[in-house]
């Protein structure tokens, strides 16, 4: 069946049906592919300029903000020593700035990278909430990763969430209240809402201790010091993750009702 347009008599050429068309669109090719390379390439000379090799006057009239420093893939642990040793004693934009990227780096579990991160923060405020906390989720995956070593690594896992509650505890309820992005606005680096995360993964710890106990007495304490836990987990709401609050609740009710392990 014909198709309406060239078919007709008289109908002017398609583009390109002609070789004059041909030599036209040929051209109009090659100007393009050269604009293109030519972007591409000034892309490639901007990004190497502002990147690797760029001139003094180029970071005083464009200065980078510090919450642009994220951690890429390759850690940057030396650059945050610098930001955070050579602060003059405000390093607080830094630290929150670091903060975020170790949510990031741990999200795609390089936890080298963040144990590197968590322990310049430490070495600058041994207090400091996300550097306890994140140290702390390091050694959780560790001992996920590595069964063979999980006894000792949540043991490193349990030594800094009890270093976060201890410091917690410390503080005024303005610098410990809210939901987990306001851990990311203080350098201090507390909130009830990671308070409670880490209640509820001591409760799934001790928990677990307690299935594990070869006596009766330490079954109870270690039962005790997970219903404390689930307690500051329950009073903030709960979480769905890894145990879900009221399921691991129910459990350390059973075992406190009945002595057993199961």
């Amino acid at each position: 069946m014909a198709t309406a347009g060239n078919d007709r008599p008289n109908a002017p050429h398609a583009p390109g049906s002609t070789p004059e068309d041909a030599r036209v669109v040929k051209v109009e090719k090659t100007g393009r592919s050269r604009e293109l390379f030519i972007g591409v390439l000034s892309t490639v000379i901007v990004g190497i300029l502002i990147g690797s090799s760029a001139p003094w006057w180029w970071r005083v009239l464009f200065p980078q903000r510090a919450e642009s420093v994220v951690a890429p893939a390759a850690c940057p642990v030396d650059a945050i020593k610098d930001q955070l040793l050579g602060a003059n004693g405000d390093a607080s934009v830094f630290i929150e700035s670091d903060a975020r990227a170790m949510r990031e780096l741990l999200r795609d579990g390089n936890i080298d990278c963040v144990e590197a991160i968590a322990g310049v923060l430490l070495r600058v405020d041994a207090n400091n909430g996300s550097g306890l906390y994140f140290a702390g989720e390091v050694w959780r995956v560790r001992a996920k990763r590595e069964p063979a070593k999980a006894v000792a690594w949540r043991e490193r896992m349990r030594e800094h969430f009890w270093r976060y509650v201890d410091a917690e505890k410390t503080l005024p309820s303005a610098q410990r209240d809210g939901k987990s992005e306001a851990c990311y606005r203080r350098a201090k680096g507390f909130c009830a809402e990671r308070t409670a995360w880490v209640s509820h993964l001591m409760a799934i710890d001790y928990l677990q201790q307690a299935d594990e106990a070869g006596n009766v007495s330490a079954r109870a304490e270690f039962l005790r010091r997970a219903a404390d836990f689930v307690g500051t987990d329950v009073a903030y709401g709960g979480f769905d993750q890894v145990v879900p609050t009221v399921e691991l609740q129910r459990r350390i009710d059973v075992r406190l009702r009945t002595g057993t392990a199961r």
